[in-house]
């Protein structure tokens, strides 16, 4: 029987055996505690950029591309400012984060750059992983961090996970704020992804034979669906995607090619004991 509840999948993603990568789309209906409501998709993610007010066509098709122009006309301080005061106001973290973060899994990924997640781990120990792109030299696009007794210290490699881990490959405020929002961020991390440099050698070896849970994702763009593969070492080996509306003709070939289940239900749903 195919899952349609979190608690058909707790057991999997308790174990490792399922990875939960938790994309924007969490926060749909998530308002911060000034009763804005949180950019959950590319379009709200440039209003909030951009002061509420669209931008032409062409710079509406994809965010990075607005970040980018934002970053040229404005400087690079200014885009990551303006994306830093989003959550200025304070928020609740999303009831999926909760319930995911309740599940203790050992790896959860999670594309946003808030703080919601990590907040929710604070009464744990764990290891923090988070994205960086357009870093000179050789070193890697990733910076990592010790969590233990409420502080984040800065580690270089570690040979064992003996915490959970918390990837945000796509950057984050705290403990240091590193953003991967334009166009050049992500052409830099993607590249470095396809060479083998965002992710340490032993999570690279922990991905395999995993599958994934994709929650609060589409996959309508090329970025989209490039991120999701490289995370996942080049190609996804099955899993589920939650997705309540019709996907387009190009998410129905990448999900057919990656071995992706849709879960054709809304979080609220998903979050249901399914009792009866």
């Amino acid at each position: 029987m195919s899952p349609r509840y979190l608690k058909d999948l707790a057991s999997a993603i308790q174990s490792g055996e399922l990875i939960t990568v938790l994309g924007p789309r969490v926060f749909e209906g998530v308002c911060d505690h000034n009763n804005t409501p949180l950019p959950a998709d590319s379009d709200a993610m440039i209003l909030a950029l951009n002061n509420t007010r669209a931008m032409p066509p062409r710079l509406m098709l994809e965010y990075p591309r607005a970040a980018m122009q934002i970053e040229q006309r404005r400087g690079r301080k200014v885009l990551e400012s303006l994306f830093e005061q989003i959550y200025a106001a304070g928020f609740e973290p999303p009831a999926i984060e909760q319930a995911i973060a309740d599940l203790s899994p050992p790896v959860v990924v999670d594309l946003n750059r808030d703080d919601g997640m990590q907040r929710l781990l604070s009464g744990v120990d764990h290891t923090l992983l988070v994205g960086t792109a357009r870093i000179a030299g050789d070193a890697p696009r990733y910076r990592l961090y010790d969590f233990t007794a409420g502080n984040y210290r800065p580690i270089e490699e570690f040979e064992t996970l003996r915490k959970p881990l918390l990837i945000k490959p796509m950057g984050a405020l705290t403990p240091e704020r590193s953003l991967i929002l334009s166009d050049a961020d992500f052409v830099d991390w993607l590249t470095e992804a396809v060479a083998g440099f965002v992710l340490p050698p032993i999570v690279k070896e922990g991905r395999t034979d995993r599958r994934w849970l994709f929650i609060g994702c589409r996959f309508e763009r090329d970025t989209e669906r490039m991120v999701a593969r490289e995370l996942a070492g080049g190609a996804i080996k099955g899993g589920y995607w939650l997705c309540e509306k019709t996907p387009t003709r190009a998410e129905e070939r990448f999900i057919a090619q990656q071995g992706l289940e849709i879960i054709p239900v809304s979080l609220a749903q998903f979050l249901e004991r399914g009792d009866g």
